[in-house]
């Protein structure tokens, strides 16, 4: 009796947050790319370190799919370093619910998640990337792009990001979390 009371709060549960989310229902069949993100801020939250990337001709923080056996966090803080040359570091309001470490430990929670429909392309199918989106810092230094990937590696103030060719959620995170600040 438990057990069929439970999967009908489960049925029930999945129903309803399919409901409130049409694009997840829709794209129930597509394969699901786990990916992470560095959306990587000065420390005075003026600029964002953004990337060209190469393929989607778009601006966007540097990021990526995740290895296997690699945690999100990590991903994100590798996909920075490749992508931009730059050591970040992430940023997190994570409460700490005093976990030892010893079978159990509490890892940085992500800004945001993202379900982003991948188009067809010349190399792939159409698919999902379920993109974890980790806020980090660095210094502004000096920046390096991979070729094959990025052409290009900047740090944008708000405005400047607004103003170009990039994707809603990056103009979302900008919007909601930079600064106002003037170019140098």
């Amino acid at each position: 009796m438990l057990v069929e009371k439970n999967k009908d709060l489960r049925r029930d549960f999945i129903a309803m947050d399919t409901a409130n989310n049409v694009l997840v229902e829709k794209t129930k069949n597509l394969r699901r790319d786990f990916t992470a993100t560095g959306y990587v801020t000065n420390p005075e939250r003026t600029k964002i370190l953004v990337v060209f990337h190469n393929k989607l001709q778009k601006w966007l923080p540097a990021g990526g799919h995740m290895d296997p056996n690699e945690l999100p966090h990590e991903t994100a803080l590798r996909e920075v370093f490749e992508e931009t040359g730059v050591k970040a570091r992430i940023v997190s309001d994570d409460q700490d619910i005093g976990l030892r470490g010893e079978v159990d430990c509490q890892i940085p929670r992500p800004y945001g998640v993202l379900y982003q429909i991948i188009p067809k392309n010349s190399k792939d199918i159409e698919h999902i990337h379920v993109d974890f989106i980790y806020t980090m810092e660095a210094e502004e230094s000096e920046l390096k792009g991979r070729a094959e990937e990025v052409s290009k590696v900047a740090w944008l103030t708000k405005d400047e990001v607004l103003a170009c060719d990039c994707f809603d959620s990056v103009k979302g995170f900008v919007r909601d979390y930079l600064k106002d600040g003037k170019s140098v």
